[in-house]
């Protein structure tokens, strides 16, 4: 993982039922799944977002078994409010 946000409460576990994982990474096509199978183990219910310079355009991709959504990095206000 290069750098990441992905962070958690339980007060937000309980409140919202999911906890969305945000990653950022320089290279989408190395991102390393690891550390997000994880946080999955923990948190298993919620989104899984990559954030990435090299992004031109979002996109979901399968990852092992996770669903993980590639998003420009000018579009990271906009994926987490989802």
């Amino acid at each position: 993982m290069e750098a990441s946000a992905l962070g958690a409460t339980n007060q937000g576990v309980k409140s919202r039922g999911r906890v969305d994982a945000i990653e950022c990474v320089w290279n989408p096509e190395a991102f390393d799944v690891h550390g997000l199978k994880t946080f999955r183990e923990a948190y298993p219910v919620g989104r899984n977002i990559v954030i990435a310079p090299h992004v031109k355009t979002a996109y979901e991709r399968q990852v092992g078994n996770l669903k993980v959504e590639f998003v420009p990095i000018e579009n990271l206000r906009a994926a987490a409010a989802h």
